[in-house]
């Protein structure tokens, strides 16, 4: 073996060709590098494999992280295209996510993600929050838009409707905003409420509302407090402040198990409006545009 630069090298005739050696080195380096940051980060190394690659996270463990890693970290990007659904009753999630990583080869660094751009073929990804899924892909050429050409939509024409939400792209930006018909819901709900509740309980029930506060969700929620507020000036009743409503969303970690206590307050609103959960929306399947309310639907779908 030859050493050079603290790295062993093949004993080959190599340090007759420097542009060889160059490229033997620059390898060497690559692999003891990222081996070591593997290795660090407790992933096992594979039989006949130098390091093994990080596992692919689709799993979210919490609404806000689920859509947080769809808007944020997908769409911004280019992922406009989508196909959504829930699995089946008896159908295990594991093994669908399995079937549509191996169907379009999702799992892929992004090393390889960036060189099949460069040959304009397009990327995909999947996201899944329980037994909702969604799966996503830019650009170019790819199995995905024949064999889902029937299911398939653009979130810069057509809004993913789930968990309350409307998540879609405007304007050269992700857009979530709260979905009309839940919005209609909210408003008949305060609205009834405005004269025969006291300021300060309103206020309390505007601040535990689920809802992340984004750029047009507080813009909604703006909105309705200043449409309350209004039956309340012609009663002459106290007014409703409008910073009970949060001014900046809380960044979560989408798959991180401990983001699971996000999901308290979308379960206290789904527990407390267990009639919305029938009225409100119907659980969306392949090709639908009905709305993915939220945990406890009824499943359709792949």
């Amino acid at each position: 073996m030859v050493v050079t630069t603290g790295l062993l090298l093949p004993n080959t005739n190599v340090l007759d060709n420097p542009k060889k050696l160059l490229a033997n080195r620059i390898e060497a380096k690559a692999n003891f590098t990222l081996g070591h940051y593997l290795r660090t980060r407790g992933v096992v190394k594979p039989p006949g494999c130098c390091y093994s690659r990080p596992m692919y996270r689709h799993l979210a463990t919490s609404i806000p992280g689920f859509v947080q890693q769809l808007a944020v970290c997908y769409l911004r990007p280019g992922y406009f295209f989508y196909v959504a659904g829930c699995i089946k009753d008896g159908k295990v999630g594991e093994e669908v996510d399995q079937r549509l990583l191996v169907r379009y080869g999702i799992a892929r660094s992004r090393w390889s993600r960036a060189r099949r751009k460069k040959a304009g073929e397009a990327s995909l990804q999947d996201l899944r929050y329980q037994g909702f899924w969604v799966l996503l892909a830019t650009h170019g050429r790819s199995p995905f838009f024949e064999e889902e050409r029937n299911a398939m939509r653009d979130f810069r024409r057509e809004p993913l409707l789930c968990f309350g939400l409307a998540i879609s792209h405007k304007e050269g930006h992700p857009h979530v905003r709260i979905a009309c018909r839940e919005m209609e819901m909210l408003r008949a709900h305060f609205l009834a409420r405005a004269l025969s509740r006291r300021a300060e309980r309103l206020e309390r029930e505007f601040r535990v509302l689920p809802f992340e506060p984004y750029a047009p969700v507080r813009a909604q929620l703006g909105e309705l407090i200043r449409e309350v507020n209004r039956s309340r000036k012609k009663a002459g009743l106290e007014a409703v402040e409008e910073d009970c409503v949060r001014a900046r969303r809380r960044i979560c970690r989408p798959f991180d198990p401990e983001a699971m206590q996000a999901d308290r307050r979308w379960e206290a609103y789904f527990a407390r409006f267990p009639r919305w959960k029938a009225e409100g929306a119907s659980s969306r399947g392949e090709g639908d545009t009905a709305e993915f309310r939220g945990p406890g639907q009824a499943q359709q779908g792949n």
